[in-house]
This record gives C-alpha cells, sequence and structure tokens, in this order.
C-alpha cells in the first residue's frame, strides 16, 4: 500500500500543507520506536552472547525475540525516510519526495517481511540442528565402548529451546541385552549434558541378534 500510494502521489503529487504536527508526529514516534528498540535488544543482548547480532538472530530458534528487533529497525528507518521525504520536499518546494519516501518506506517493510520470513521458515515447517550440533553428538555415540557404528543423528526443533534427536546405532555384538540397556542410558546421559536442549531421545539399536527402538 505504501509503495502503490507513494507511485500514485508521483504522477499526482499533493499539495503541500504546514509540514509542524508532522515534524512533531515524527518526533514522538521515533521517541516511542527508539525505547522499543532499545529494551529489546537489551533484552536480546542475553541470547546472543558472544555473537553480533546479526549472527545472534540468524542461529537463533525464537522469532519471538527477533522479529521485535527487526520491527521495531524497519519502523525506525522508515521515521527518518518519512522525515527526509517531507524535509526535502518542503526545502524544494516539490511534494513529489514525500512520494518517494513512501515507496522507499515501502520497500523497506517488504525486506524486513523477507528476512522476517526467511528465518522463521525453517522453524515453520522443521529445522534440524546445526551441522556443529549434529557432529558432536555422533562423536559423543561413537566415543561409547558399546558402540560398534552409528548413522547420522535426526534432529528437530520443537521449540526455542526443545530438540528432538533420534539416531540409529549399532552395538558391538556379544553384549548382553543388559549392557545395552545401560549403555543406552550412559549415552542418553551424556548427549543431554552436552547438549540440554535435548529434551527428547529416541535410540534404534541393533546388534548382531536383536533390532528394537528405545525411547
Amino acid at each position: 500500500m505504501s509503495i502503490y500510494k507513494g507511485i500514485s502521489h508521483i504522477s499526482d503529487p499533493a499539495p503541500l500543507t504546514d509540514p509542524f504536527w508532522s515534524y512533531v508526529v515524527l518526533g514522538i514516534a521515533f521517541l516511542f520506536e527508539s525505547a522499543a528498540l532499545f529494551f529489546a535488544l537489551k533484552n536480546f543482548r542475553k541470547e546472543k552472547g558472544n555473537n553480533s547480532y546479526w549472527k545472534a538472530i540468524k542461529v537463533s530458534k525464537d522469532p519471538g525475540s527477533f522479529a521485535i528487533i527487526l520491527e521495531d529497525t524497519a519502523a525506525l528507518l522508515g521515521l527518518l525516510v518519512a522525515f527526509a521525504g517531507l524535509f526535502l520536499g518542503h526545502y524544494f518546494n516539490d511534494a513529489r519526495y514525500d512520494a518517494y519516501a513512501s515507496v522507499l518506506i515501502g520497500l523497506v517493510l517488504a525486506l524486513t517481511a523477507g528476512v522476517l520470513a526467511k528465518e522463521s521458515k525453517g522453524l515453520l515447517i522443521g529445522e534440524g540442528a546445526n551441522s556443529v550440533m549434529s557432529d558432536s553428538i555422533l562423536k559423543i555415540v561413537h566415543a561409547d565402548e558399546a558402540v560398534e557404528k552409528a548413522k547420522k543423528p535426526l534432529t528437530m526443533y520443537f521449540g526455542p529451546n526443545e530438540v528432538f534427536l533420534a539416531v540409529d546405532i549399532r552395538f558391538k555384538k556379544n553384549q548382553s541385552s543388559l549392557e545395552i540397556e545401560e549403555a543406552v542410558c550412559r549415552l542418553e546421559k551424556d548427549i543431554r549434558q552436552s547438549h540440554p536442549i535435548v529434551k527428547r531421545i529416541f535410540i534404534e539399536m541393533s546388534s548382531l541378534s536383536e533390532h528394537k527402538t528405545i525411547e
């Protein structure tokens, strides 16, 4: 709508009026949006750790946290563009600058929506853990003395801090059921200790003489 209105006003610009109240509204809106962004960044700082804000947004699994930051940032950019369009329009006595600003604001909003969709898509359709976590889990499994071989684990985020894990393990032969059960418990403990966000673990295990699934 912003782009459409901007394009329509380029060909048919509205007459210029006293900009005083427009500056007042923009100033108040800028203060509120700045405060909102400040507190959003303050809360997100705990989650980002040593990462940059952009990298933290890309690796975050909680859209509710980074969506606020992106929306407030887009709002501030939009206000700055609106201010520039208003100022330039009156400075050059050309209402088309305000129309140009409207188009630019629409593009900023569209870009923000695209980034939000891209970063949230994986979580909506089921995103797996990154390769670092998967490799770490596989290393933990192979390090156990009872394991002969394991396939690459399958993971899926159920929430910002909840990961589902499924792994197919072949245990060394000539082990009793009790020894395999103990190995499974040991593996679950080691995995959760290294990766607390792994809440549910399914181990499909096989030995020389048996093949069954354990949750």
